[in-house]
């Protein structure tokens, strides 16, 4: 998250002299969809952030299991919930 809002404020805010609330937007906007589809990110095995995102949708949900920090969470997708394992 502090790589993504550095990013943000480096790229686009301090680069653009914003005087309304539509232009910001737009600027903003236009820098969302570079970001989240023309970069890849070394986080992501350099993928975008789409393509990555295009990559979990097309696996299989029905029993993923996700660490999240020390605790063990599993995701269900019928309804879209997170249940904790700990509880």
């Amino acid at each position: 998250m502090e790589s993504f809002n550095g990013s943000l404020r480096d790229e686009c805010l301090n680069t653009h002299w914003l005087e309304t609330m539509a232009e910001a937007q737009e600027k903003i906007e236009a820098w969302r969809l570079d970001y989240n589809d023309s970069r890849p990110q070394q986080a992501l095995k350099e993928l975008t952030p789409s393509e990555f995102a295009q990559k979990c949708r097309a696996k299989k949900r029905s029993a993923d299991v996700t660490y999240a920090g020390n605790q063990l969470w599993q995701w269900t997708y019928k309804p879209q919930r997170f249940k904790s394992a700990i509880s």
